[in-house]
């Protein structure tokens, strides 16, 4: 309400001083609580894919030169450029590569350990392999924290790999980088301050209302040479009178709406204690969960990390031949057991007695469980594997 009553233009610094620097404040306290540079650029955005997105718009301009904003990529090798990730990388990647011109042929999968965090050895590989094919590297996304299971790339080894092969290092940490905050986190959130930007979410895990995302540059001017013209209409800058640089020369967008107030709130509210308390008792209650799930029978903990526990109902092979019997049919294992916990993740939330999501890694359909609010309480967790078992049982 408050942002709606004011309803500044955050568009250049003049229209909104007051507004564009709680903006920058706020840019400024995500960026010491992930342990980045407090000198970063950065900005506000909708979400992570925008977060991500302007990023890479910066990495392109930085490392192709700026003759790309003039003649675009017509002139050059357009299908030998490529970017890194792992198949484990959300969605957002092909959106971006679409966008920037290069298409998705331009993305090298990279392999992933049993963790499904990324193979710095297949990286590596993978970037001789695309060099003497006569490709041109030019940028590793890492995922801290994947949307699917809380993975953790290797980010030290990433960063060296980067710096050794001259290549932009981007982190996706819309969902984990907030973890950053604590100091249990895991050992390569430490991290976070090698990569030269970073997308989040700050209404993901910093519990901030939808729209928010920000992404964060190490160098804030690959912000401006990316973003910034000069225009008749709007203010600028001369030696009598020098303005900050309005955020419409650091982003996509032009007319811009205040989201940095709730933003500004809720850091001012929490601040880094209040923050470490939450995070953290989500990620405990995570890890209770994975317990209970592993002490509880006809239920099969796949993967844990951070505040994600994903995890299958599995009767176990007499059972499941006996139903494959009943049916008169032969399907396989896996298929069955994905039909199954399908049911109960339809049911679990037709009822509304508990809202998880799914994930689908390799040829497994699995409940997936996020814990991402403040208010999730032990008495929410203790109770879902045994409701979880109770509609298994009933379906087969």
């Amino acid at each position: 309400m408050l942002a709606a009553a004011i309803n500044p233009n955050l568009a250049t610094w003049s229209v909104g001083p007051v507004a564009s620097e709680i903006e920058r404040q706020s840019v400024q306290w995500i960026a010491e609580l992930l342990n980045y540079p407090r000198d970063a650029g950065g900005l506000l955005v909708s979400g992570g894919t925008i977060a991500n997105i302007t990023a890479l718009l910066a990495a392109r301009r930085a490392l192709l030169g700026s003759a790309i904003r003039q003649h675009g990529l017509q002139n050059g090798p357009v299908h030998q450029y490529r970017f890194y990730a792992t198949p484990e990388t959300h969605a957002w990647l092909e959106e971006a590569v679409d966008i920037m011109g290069f298409g998705e042929s331009a993305i090298t999968r990279v392999e992933t350990d049993e963790l499904l965090r990324m193979d710095t050895a297949h990286l590596s590989a993978c970037i001789a392999r695309d060099r003497q094919a006569g490709h041109v590297p030019l940028v590793v996304v890492a995922s801290a924290g994947t949307v699917s299971t809380g993975a953790i790339d290797p980010i030290n080894a990433i960063a060296e790999i980067c710096t050794q092969e001259k290549l932009w290092f981007h982190i996706d940490g819309c969902y984990g980088a907030a973890a950053a905050v604590l100091a249990s986190a895991p050992r390569d959130l430490q991290h976070l301050g090698l990569a030269d930007s970073i997308a989040m979410d700050a209404h993901k895990w910093l519990y901030v209302p939808l729209e928010a995302g920000c992404v964060l540059l190490k160098d804030k001017n690959h912000l401006i040479d990316t973003f910034a013209h000069e225009t008749g209409y709007y203010p600028v800058s001369d030696e009598q009178n020098p303005l900050p640089v309005g955020y419409r020369d650091q982003g996509v967008q032009t007319s811009r709406g205040f989201r940095a107030l709730k933003v500004w709130m809720c850091l001012r509210q929490a601040g880094r204690e209040g923050y470490v308390a939450m995070i953290g008792d989500n990620i405990d209650l995570a890890q209770r969960l994975a317990g209970l799930i592993g002490k509880t029978a006809d239920l099969d903990l796949r993967y844990h990390g951070l505040s994600i526990v994903t995890f299958r109902f599995n009767p176990g092979l007499e059972v499941l031949a006996e139903i494959t019997v009943a049916d008169q049919s032969e399907p396989d294992s896996d298929d069955l057991l994905n039909r199954i916990n399908q049911d109960i993740l339809k049911k679990l939330q037709a009822e509304g007695w508990a809202y998880p999501s799914h994930a689908h890694i390799g040829n497994e359909f699995l409940i997936r469980v996020c814990i991402t609010n403040f208010r999730s309480s032990a008495r929410d967790i203790d109770l879902l594997p045994a409701k979880v078992v109770d509609l298994g049982r009933s379906l087969i």
